[in-house]
């Protein structure tokens, strides 16, 4: 083997090495067409699990069948919820936000750019 050759195939290796991989995986957003409504649910007493099997708390949200549970749901203005419940009433563009008590009930709106993933 040449020098040059030894020389570009060391340079090869280290720099397979070096630098990191270009393939990792990006998450993909899902966006909620045009208008999303938020409603808010408080536990009951005492509370009940939630459809996904956790116990509810703050940061929660209650999200139709198409968002699969453990997706995280962007709401501009408010924050990224974690999708773990379901609902009889919850279908389409239709949000139901967990409220440990019922002192924020400005989350019950209507919002644009809502997205999951």
């Amino acid at each position: 083997m040449t020098s040059m050759r030894r020389f570009t195939v060391l340079l090869a290796l280290l720099l397979c090495v070096l630098l990191p991989a270009r393939s990792e995986a990006r998450p993909v957003k899902f966006y909620l067409g045009g208008w999303t409504r938020t409603t808010w649910y408080v536990p009951y007493s005492p509370p009940n699990p939630t459809a996904s099997g956790r116990w509810p708390q703050w940061g929660m949200l209650a999200a139709p069948y198409g968002i699969p549970f453990g997706a995280h749901v962007h709401i501009p203005g408010l924050g990224t919820f974690l999708v773990a419940d379901r609902g009889g009433a919850i279908w389409g563009n239709h949000l139901d936000i967990f409220l440990p008590w019922p002192g924020y009930r400005h989350v019950a709106d209507s919002y644009r750019g809502v997205w999951w993933e």
